[in-house]
């Protein structure tokens, strides 16, 4: 009995000890549980976090892709980003850096973009990107060929807490294209006259006139040449004639002969060569301090310090030194500006249906438009040819020639950019009436008929200079170049939450 009593009482010592271990197990399960689940929420939370981080920072570049879209839509022109960097170190901030209402200039009012696509500012709870645009180096020809600009960029996930800030450099110049008047032939017995920008050709540049006063007789100049710093001039990588279909007068500038006409010396062809004195020695000092005429080095020439030689030579290589690639631009050039007329409704459309559409455009901030005709995809090209007028156009593009460029102070220059692909292009306006635009006629002929005047460029596979017109660039034009027609490349990129965009 006495047994039994003292087996009990060991059986009831072991239940005891089950229980304790039973509550701690228990304890240790609770604690774990516990841990996990914080483990869980905490992570949870961070999951949630760097989801809105990563959307904050998408957003912060969706903003600047928005940037560079309406710099190259003609929406922001160059000549409007004024602000000039470092506007952070500057105190007090200049008016260019500041302003009442958003705007994509202003340091301290950012222009705010709700991602839903809401208009106004941005409110608690919404996506939006808050963006400004400074100018390290502004583009500004001849000088600055090359723009330097910054664009910062928040991005901000529900109004809060989540922002990130992105500050990208970009790097803004026009497309590769010879800047003037090109074509692969030039032919005209008319009395065009070219002012403030250069002729470039791959054939024989005739009839050249021999003086640059009256009507008649072939092509003058006048001027210095405003996108490229030097005389406005003839350049050809075969001759240059005085007489109708290049006859045998003579093809200018051979080395000899340079000194035969004064109003000749700027021109340049295959036929000159290295000069050392005379009237086509340095005729003109660029304001890097280059001396125009150059060329690449040649036989016989001794290079300067930048490389070029003092020269009336002019081959494929010089050409190309002024941008120039068969039919001007790309094709994928071609096809963002092709996409560009689609949107605005200038794609193929007839010419008298132009000005509505422009006007259109106009009212809707873009400026400097694309008009694309696609011979090869349109019925309005009768036998391959598409009829145009000045008149087609609304009065914002035929603003003439400003050589005080007081017409700068206005802003941004409405000028249009106009392809006409696979086909030809005729072209006439009144005696008086200017046309503001950048044409492209890559596959066909440019032909000019009557008395017509163009504020701009040409790329043309052959160029009919007929009846008397004026080609003429002028300082508003050249800063102002069609924002369709510029490069924009990023070149830096970092990430900023200090006080780059508040």
């Amino acid at each position: 009995m006495t047994r039994m009593l003292r087996t009990r009482a060991v059986h009831r010592g072991d239940e005891g000890a089950a229980m304790l271990l039973v509550l701690g197990v228990t304890a240790i399960i609770s604690i774990l549980a516990v841990t996990l689940g914080s483990l869980s929420l905490n992570n949870l939370t961070n999951t949630i976090r760097d989801k809105q981080s990563g959307s904050a920072f998408a957003t912060s570049e969706a903003g600047v892709a928005a940037a560079i879209e309406r710099i190259r839509s003609g929406l922001l022109p160059l000549s409007s980003l004024t602000c000039l960097e470092p506007a952070s170190a500057l105190t007090p901030l200049p008016a260019s850096c500041t302003g009442a209402t958003m705007s994509w200039t202003s340091a301290t009012n950012p222009m705010q973009v709700p991602i839903d696509g809401s208009a106004g500012p941005c409110v608690a709870s919404q996506t939006c990107y808050k963006v400004w645009i400074g100018a390290v180096t502004p583009y500004n020809p001849p000088n600055t060929k090359v723009g330097s600009y910054r664009i910062h960029s928040k991005g901000v996930f529900g109004n809060g807490p989540a922002a990130r800030t992105v500050v990208v450099d970009l790097s803004v110049k026009p497309d590769p294209y010879p800047v003037g008047v090109y074509g692969d032939r030039i032919t005209g017995n008319g009395g065009t006259r070219i002012l403030n920008e250069s002729l470039f050709a791959r054939d024989c540049v005739s009839p050249r006139k021999e003086n640059s006063s009256g009507s008649g007789g072939g092509t003058s100049f006048v001027g210095d040449d405003v996108y490229w710093d030097q005389p406005a001039a003839a350049h050809s990588t075969e001759g240059i004639s005085t007489s109708n279909n290049c006859g045998n007068d003579g093809r200018l500038h051979k080395t000899l002969n340079c000194d035969g006409n004064l109003v000749l010396k700027n021109d340049q062809t295959k036929d000159g060569g290295p000069v050392s004195s005379g009237v086509c020695f340095r005729t003109h000092t660029r304001g890097n301090g280059t001396f125009y005429p150059d060329a690449l080095p040649t036989e016989g020439c001794t290079p300067r310090a930048d490389g070029l030689c003092d020269s009336t030579s002019f081959t494929i290589k010089d050409l190309q030194r002024y941008g120039y690639r068969p039919r001007g631009l790309s094709d994928a050039q071609y096809d963002a500006l092709r996409a560009r007329a689609k949107q605005t409704n200038t794609y193929n459309q007839p010419a008298t249906a132009l000005a509505g559409r422009l006007s259109a455009a106009l009212a809707a901030g873009i400026i400097q438009p694309v008009v694309y005709v696609d011979c090869s995809a349109t019925t309005l090209c009768s036998s391959g040819k598409f009829d145009l007028r000045a008149g087609d156009f609304p009065n914002e593009f035929k603003q003439p020639p400003d050589p005080s460029n007081a017409r700068c102070a206005a802003g941004a220059q409405p000028v249009v950019t106009f392809v006409l692909e696979h086909g030809n292009l005729n072209f006439s306006g009144g005696n008086s009436e200017w046309l503001d635009a950048a044409f492209f006629v890559p596959d066909g002929q440019w032909r000019g008929d009557g008395g017509y005047n163009v504020l701009g460029t040409l790329f043309a596979n052959d160029v009919s200079l007929g009846g008397n017109e004026t080609f003429q660039l002028d300082k508003c034009f050249v800063r102002d170049i069609p924002s369709p027609l510029l490069e924009a490349k990023v070149v830096g990129f970092r990430e900023d939450d200090t006080r780059d965009v508040t």
